[in-house]
């Protein structure tokens, strides 16, 4: 009898166990959005919400909110916080539109993921920065975000001076930002001050003052196989400049590695360095091909002291193509330590920036002599196909065949999620 019991008792378990499941199935729904929907509504198919807002403030854990294609305008920023497991999704129609949201107003954050935020994705959807105000069109502070094969932008007719197409906040923690394409942010198109774990993949960026800066005590972080074109200044910061009251880290970035990225500038004579280095420590730099500008490293941290050196860097297998008076590449003073340097492709046409190092300019020829801890790199042209029209494919016959980025890689990433077309505007 007992032993009948407790198979009773096992079978009930069971039971229940399976119930569990399935409830948890039923209760997932998905809340739907469309321009001609009403908020008074309970978000289904036949009976959709007006706003994205409401449709958050409606979902709960593994809810999808379908976005129906179309002009939605919001007036005072979209918040998502103390939420978790819930995707947010444009839906692509026949004609390959999908919902595009005009951010008005004088608000911070268009789109803003509150500290409170764990595991949600975002995609398929544009946002724009309408408003004359200063702000990020979207700010990411919680954990496990993905942000993937979104538009962000700020609109040309907009007067904002500052901020960026995506900030990355302090309390981050393993954000991915893939296949987007992000444009005309009057800082950084992609930054982040401290955070940890952010991985950049796979992003088109264009026309912002940088591509992406990741400094303020950022950590273990990886950015790879993006397309950054036409930068006022830099394309990839590895580090930088932060005001102590925003971090207390002893470096501006560290373990991060930037790796199969195509850095192209319109003005070879913009300054600022395709990728540069300041109070990075544990870094990498490998297979990137930079047209236009230089790598640089230097010091970071507090603006007015700049008292965190880079060190324990690695450069290898890079083409930097430079043309201009910008350096190929420049290593300020105190930030070459335990730094390596190795099969590099450097090249330049005109002007007279060659390599400073240390503060005394130096042709490759002198480079070479005096500077000992650059191995088996080469000054030659690295031939590619054609940087004009955006191919930086390498020739078999080039000198540089194995350095810099495999362009053929960009359109593998992943087959689920399509990469955005970029517009040359």
């Amino acid at each position: 009898m007992k032993t009948e019991n407790n198979a009773r008792k096992n079978i009930n378990v069971h039971y229940v166990a399976i119930l569990m499941f399935f409830s948890n199935i039923c209760l997932a729904n998905t809340i739907t959005v469309d321009t001609a929907g009403n908020d008074s509504n309970p978000g289904t198919t036949a009976l959709p919400v007006a706003t994205l807002q409401k449709a958050i403030e409606l979902a709960e854990s593994d809810d999808v909110i379908e976005i129906k294609p179309g002009r939605y305008e919001s007036t005072g920023g979209i918040k998502i916080d103390h939420k978790e497991n819930i995707t947010i999704s444009g839906v692509i129609d026949n004609g390959g539109n999908i919902p595009e949201f005009m951010l008005m107003g004088g608000y911070v954050n268009g789109v803003e993921f509150g500290e409170e935020t764990r595991n949600i994705v975002l995609e398929n959807i544009s946002l724009t920065w309408m408003s004359n105000e200063d702000g990020n069109v979207l700010a990411i502070a919680g954990s496990d975000i993905t942000v993937r094969n979104n538009k962000l932008s700020f609109d040309q007719n907009s007067l904002a001076t500052k901020y960026d197409g995506i900030k990355i906040l302090a309390t981050a923690k393993n954000i991915l930002i893939q296949s987007n394409e992000i444009s005309k942010a009057p800082q950084q198109c992609i930054d982040a001050v401290g955070g940890i774990g952010i991985v950049v993949r796979g992003n088109k960026l264009q026309n912002c003052d940088s591509g992406i800066v990741l400094k303020g005590g950022t950590s273990g972080n990886l950015i790879e196989f993006n397309f950054i074109r036409n930068m006022t200044h830099s394309g990839i910061g590895l580090g930088g400049t932060t005001l102590p009251e925003y971090s207390q880290a002893e470096y501006e970035i560290s373990s991060t590695t930037a790796r199969e990225n195509i850095i192209t500038y319109d003005d070879p004579n913009n300054i600022g360095g395709g990728i540069f280095l300041r109070g990075a420590e544990n870094c990498t730099v490998e297979n990137n091909s930079i047209y236009g500008p230089g790598i640089y490293i230097q010091a970071g941290g507090d603006p007015a002291k700049l008292n965190y050196k880079s060190a324990n860097n690695v450069i290898k297998s890079n083409i930097v193509w430079r043309t201009g008076n910008d350096g190929i590449l420049v290593v300020d003073a105190g930030n070459d330590l335990g730094l390596t340097l190795e099969s590099n492709c450097y090249w330049k046409t005109t002007g007279s920036g060659e390599f400073k190092i240390n503060g005394t300019w130096l042709s490759y020829a002198s480079y070479l002599s005096d500077i000992k801890f650059d191995s088996e790199s080469v000054f030659e042209d690295p031939a590619f196909l054609n940087p004009q029209d955006g191919d930086f494919i390498v020739p078999p016959t080039s000198p540089c065949f194995t350095k810099g980025a495999d362009q053929s890689k960009f359109t593998k990433l992943d087959a689920a999620i399509p990469a955005p077309t970029l517009r040359i505007e």
